[in-house]
This record gives structure tokens, sequence and C-alpha cells, in this order.
């Protein structure tokens, strides 16, 4: 989870430690791995 990325008070942390749902406009969830991904070695064209 990332919060605030490039701004003043900006938080990151896995998103299982979050203890809120609580999340301003500029926040997202990163999730690594996206093997199916167009362009991924191995992915089925």
């Amino acid at each position: 989870y990332v919060e605030r990325g490039t701004m003043a008070g900006s938080v990151s942390m896995k998103l299982a430690d979050k203890k809120d749902d609580k999340a301003p406009y500029f926040a997202i969830v990163l999730v690594a791995g996206w093997s199916g991904r167009p362009g991924a070695v191995g992915a089925q064209a």
C-alpha cells in the first residue's frame, strides 16, 4: 500500500499491515508478479 507516494507525508506498508480501510485520493495498491501481462516471459499470445 502506498499513500501520497510523491507528496509530503507519504506512507508505504504491506497491505496486511494496514489497520483500517481508509485511504486518501492519492493511494494505490501495488501487486507484484502479474505473469499473465502481455509481453511477460511465458505469457500466452
